[in-house]
C-alpha cells in the first residue's frame, strides 16, 4: 500500500485519548457525542412481575432485591435487525433506573466459523454487540448482545457493583439483579499455582512495569472457543442458542480488555453435541485439550465446560506450543443468569495467557509485593498481604472470596494491563489484522445518472477527506485500489447490464486503511428490449451475502411505463428482502404486495406496474450475513402509460420438480429448450422445436437442479426446475 500523508481526525482523537490513563471506552463514547453522533433511544425493558409466584419465590430464594423485566420483543429484533451505530437504552432496576449508552462493535474476527466435533459447519447468525458505559457514571463499563429474541448484559459501576440482565431460565421473564445480592458463593477458582509450568515462569517474567509505556496493543489475539457438551446441553441441545450465549459472553470479555486497549477477537468456535472426553479434574482437562488440540484457528484455544470448579490456563503462552486455558464456569445460579460470573472466570484465565498472574502475587509495585490482599485474606495458600480494595478488586484479583467482591468497572489494574500490553506487542507471531480498528467514517455510498457504461459515485463522510476505492464487476478478483481525495467523481467504461461493486475504505494514517464497505449497483440495459433483471448470481449462481442494492428501472419513452414480472423469486425467509416501489426512488410509495419480500415466491408470480408520471420502478435489496438462495429473473416491458392489458409470462413448466418428464407450454410457438446445469454447463438442447407445447425427459440427469431457457418470438426466459 501506498503511504498516506492526510490523518482522520477522529482517529487522531481517539488515538489520543487512548494515550491517557482513563477508560477507552468512554473516551469513544465521548468522541461519538464531541462529533455530533446521536445515541438511538430504544425502549427494551419494562418492569413487570411475573403472575408465577412458584417463580418469584424460587428467585427470591437465590437473591435479593432483584427487578423483574419484560422485553419488548419488537423493540429486541428491531436492534437485530437494523444494528444502529450507536443505541441508549433504559433499565428498570430497584427503584431507579440505569441508563446505558452503547456503541456497536464487531468482537468476531473476518474469518469467524462455528462447527461441531465433526467439522460440520454450523449455519450461524451472530447477534448485534455494543459495548458503552452507565450514563453519568463516574467508572463504569457495560456490553450488551442483541439476538433475534433475546438479549444479555452485564453493566458495572463502582457504585452498583455487577448488574447482570438476562433471561430467566425456563422462563421468559428477564431480570436484573448485581452480583453482590446473590444468596451463594461465587465458585470461581483458579488452578494457576497448582501448574509446574507456571511456577517455573513466573520468576523469569514478571520483572518492574514500571517502566513499560506502550498505550495499546499493536498486535491483536485471536482466540479459539471450543464449548464442552455441557453447556451445549444447559442452552437446550440447541447449537445457535449455545452461540448466542457463547458470543455475548465474549462480547463482554473483548469490552473488558478493549477498555485497557487490549485487542482481542473470536476466530473460530466448535461446541461438542454429542458427550465429550473432557470428564477428568480440571488440570488433566486442560493437558487432555493440550495433547488433542494440535491444530486450531487462532492464537490461544479456550475450553469452555460446565458446572463451575476450578478454571486454570498456562501463563504467558501466547506463541508458545502451550496456548491454551480451560474455564468450568456455571451458566446459572439456580434459575437466575450468572453472566459476571462466567465473565471474570474466562477474562481471568485468558489474562494469565497473556501474561500476567494474579494481583497478590509478591511480584508487583517493583519490590515484589502485591497490589492487594485479596488472596490470602481469602484463604489461598499463596501471595503477600496488602490492603483490601475499599472499591472491589480487579479482574486478576481473588476479591470474590472476600466481601469487597470482584467490580468488572475496576478493569485489570494498570500494572497488570500494562505488562499483558507489553507482552502481546512483543510476539512476533501475533498479527495486526484481527478486527480492524481503523474508524470507518464512510457513512453511504451513492450512485447517480447511472447509464449503461458510467455512473457517478458520491461518498457520504462527514470526517475523511481520503479514501482508497476497487471498482470490478463483482465476482472478479482485482486488486486495484485507488486513492481519491474527492467524495464525487465518474466512473466510465462499463458493461450494460453488468453487475458492479465498489470496495472503499478511509485512509487513517501513513501506514493504515480501515475496513472497506463493499457497495452493488446494475448498470443499465435493454430492459425495455430482451434484457432480463437478474440478481447478482445472474441465470446459474446464488446472490451475494451482505448486499444492498438499489435499482431504478425507467421507461425508453416518456409516454411508457415499466412493468415488472418475476417468473422466479427466492430469497433466504425472514432475512433477505426486496422491496418494491411506485417511483424513481425508495422515498416513492411501495406497491401493495411489495414491501419486504422474502422466501420462495415464485409461484405467486408477482408483477408489477408503474402508475406514477415517470413510468419508472425502483427495487431495494438487502441479504445479511449467511445463508442465500437462487434470486430473481424478472421480465421487464415497457407498455403505454393507457395500457391496461400487462404483458406477463405465458410460459408454464410442469410438473416441477421431477422425476424424469416435464412439459413446457406456451401460448406461441416455442423455438427452442436449453438446460443448464448449476455450474452453468449446457446438458440438453432442442433446437428447431416449433411447438407451443414441449416435452422434455430428464430421466438420465443426476438429481439436484437445473436451469430451464425457454425461446419464444425471440425472447428467452428461464426457468428452475428440479430432478428427484
Amino acid at each position: 500500500m501506498k503511504k498516506i500523508i492526510t490523518l482522520l481526525l477522529f482517529v487522531l482523537s481517539i488515538c489520543s485519548f487512548a494515550q491517557e490513563n482513563s477508560s477507552k471506552i468512554l473516551n469513544n463514547i465521548n468522541q461519538y457525542k464531541q462529533y455530533g453522533y446521536e445515541f438511538k433511544n430504544y425502549s427494551l425493558f419494562k418492569k413487570n412481575t411475573p403472575n408465577e409466584e412458584t417463580l418469584i419465590q424460587n428467585i427470591s430464594k437465590s437473591v435479593n432485591n432483584a427487578t423483574f423485566l419484560e422485553i419488548d420483543t419488537n423493540v429486541i429484533q428491531q436492534i437485530y435487525k437494523e444494528k444502529p451505530l450507536l443505541v441508549s437504552i433504559s433499565i428498570p432496576y430497584q427503584n431507579s433506573v440505569i441508563e446505558i449508552e452503547l456503541y456497536k462493535k464487531d468482537i468476531l474476527s473476518e474469518d469467524f466459523q462455528a462447527t461441531d466435533q465433526n467439522k460440520e459447519t454450523i449455519n450461524y447468525k451472530p447477534g448485534a454487540y455494543y459495548r458503552g458505559v452507565i450514563k453519568n457514571s463516574e467508572k463504569s463499563i457495560v456490553a450488551f448482545s442483541f439476538f433475534k429474541n433475546s438479549a444479555y448484559g452485564v453493566a458495572s459501576s463502582l457504585r452498583l457493583g455487577n448488574v447482570n440482565i438476562g433471561k430467566i431460565k425456563d422462563s421468559e421473564t428477564y431480570i436484573a439483579y448485581t452480583e453482590s445480592d446473590l444468596k451463594g458463593e461465587n465458585p470461581f477458582t483458579c488452578g494457576f499455582s497448582q501448574i509446574e509450568e507456571n511456577t517455573k515462569k513466573i520468576t523469569e517474567k514478571l520483572n518492574n512495569t514500571s517502566n513499560s509505556s506502550a498505550a495499546l496493543t499493536n498486535n491483536c489475539v485471536r482466540i479459539y472457543y471450543e464449548v464442552a457438551y455441557q453447556p451445549y446441553v444447559e442452552n437446550n441441545y440447541d447449537s445457535t442458542q449455545t452461540l448466542n450465549w457463547l458470543t455475548s459472553i465474549h462480547n463482554n470479555i473483548s469490552t473488558l480488555y478493549a477498555n485497557d486497549n487490549i485487542q482481542i477477537a473470536l476466530s473460530t468456535t466448535m461446541i461438542w453435541t454429542t458427550p465429550d472426553p473432557y470428564t477428568y479434574g480440571y488440570q488433566n482437562n486442560l493437558y487432555y485439550f493440550y495433547a488433542n488440540r494440535t491444530t486450531f484457528n487462532g492464537d490461544l484455544a479456550h475450553l469452555i465446560n460446565q458446572p463451575s470448579t476450578t478454571s486454570v490456563a498456562f501463563l504467558d503462552s501466547l506463541c508458545e506450543e502451550n496456548n491454551y486455558a480451560y474455564s468450568a464456569v456455571s451458566q446459572y445460579f439456580n434459575q437466575i443468569p450468572a453472566y459476571s460470573w462466567t465473565i471474570n472466570a474466562s477474562t481471568h484465565e485468558i489474562g494469565h495467557s497473556f501474561g500476567s498472574p494474579h494481583t497478590h502475587a509478591c511480584y508487583w509495585n517493583g519490590n515484589n509485593t502485591a497490589i492487594d490482599g485479596c488472596g490470602p485474606a481469602g484463604g489461598a495458600n499463596e501471595g503477600c498481604n496488602a490492603i483490601i480494595p475499599s472499591n472491589g478488586g480487579t479482574i486478576m484479583s481473588y476479591c470474590h472470596l472476600v466481601s469487597v467482591g470482584t467490580n468488572l468497572a475496576n478493569g485489570f489494574h494498570s500494572q497488570p494491563a500494562q505488562l499483558m500490553r507489553d507482552n502481546i506487542n512483543n510476539k512476533t507471531c501475533l498479527g495486526t489484522d484481527c478486527i480492524n480498528s481503523c474508524f470507518r467514517s464512510i457513512d453511504n455510498v451513492v450512485f447517480n445518472n447511472t447509464t449503461s457504461t458510467s455512473t457517478d459515485i458520491t461518498i457520504n463522510d462527514n470526517y475523511s477527506n481520503q479514501w482508497y476505492y476497487n471498482l470490478k464487476p463483482y465476482g472478479n478478483n482485482s486488486n486495484n485500489w485507488i486513492t481519491t481525495n474527492t467524495n464525487t467523481f465518474s466512473v466510465n467504461n462499463l458493461s450494460p447490464n453488468t453487475y458492479y461493486q465498489l470496495s472503499i475504505t478511509n485512509i487513517c494514517n501513513n501506514t493504515e486503511i480501515g475496513s472497506a464497505l463493499n457497495f452493488l449497483f446494475l448498470t443499465d440495459g435493454d430492459f425495455c428490449g430482451n434484457d432480463q433483471f437478474f440478481d447478482s448470481g445472474l441465470q446459474f449462481n446464488n446472490y451475494g451475502n451482505n448486499q444492498n442494492l438499489i435499482k431504478t428501472f425507467y421507461p425508453t419513452n416518456s409516454n411508457n411505463k415499466v412493468t415488472l414480472s418475476f417468473s422466479e423469486f427466492n430469497t433466504e425467509l425472514d432475512y433477505d428482502f426486496m422491496t418494491i416501489y411506485d417511483g424513481t426512488s425508495v422515498n416513492d410509495p411501495v406497491f401493495t404486495n411489495g414491501d419486504n419480500l422474502s422466501g420462495n415466491l415464485t409461484s405467486q408470480s408477482l408483477s408489477y406496474t408503474a402508475t406514477n408520471t415517470d413510468g419508472a420502478i425502483t427495487i431495494k435489496f438487502t441479504s445479511d450475513s449467511y445463508t442465500t438462495r437462487s434470486g430473481w429473473t424478472v421480465n421487464i416491458s415497457c407498455g403505454t402509460l393507457s395500457t391496461t392489458n400487462i404483458h406477463k409470462t405465458s410460459i408454464n413448466i410442469y410438473p416441477n420438480p421431477t422425476n424424469a418428464i416435464f412439459h413446457v407450454d406456451a401460448e406461441t410457438n416455442i423455438s427452442s429448450i436449453t438446460i443448464y446445469d448449476i455450474a452453468g454447463r449446457k446438458v440438453i438442447e432442442n433446437n428447431n422445436l416449433s411447438t407451443n407445447n414441449a416435452q422434455i425427459n430428464i430421466e438420465t440427469l443426476m438429481s439436484g437442479a437445473y436451469f430451464v431457457n425457454v425461446e419464444v418470438n425471440g425472447k428467452r426466459e428461464i426457468f428452475k426446475i428440479v430432478k428427484n
